[in-house]
């Protein structure tokens, strides 16, 4: 009973945590595209 309480606890504390750094992810990833295009549009200018 104790550890499925455990379990539960710990998925709702993820959820939370991933709803907290989503926004950031997010931007991370559109950065990281934007980082790419620039790349290759130079590698394509070069």
């Amino acid at each position: 009973m104790a550890s499925r309480l455990l379990r539960c606890a710990g998925f709702v504390v993820l959820l939370f945590v991933v709803n907290a750094l989503m926004p950031y992810v997010l931007r991370a990833m559109l950065l990281a595209a934007d980082g790419i295009r620039v790349a290759l549009g130079m590698g394509s200018v070069l």
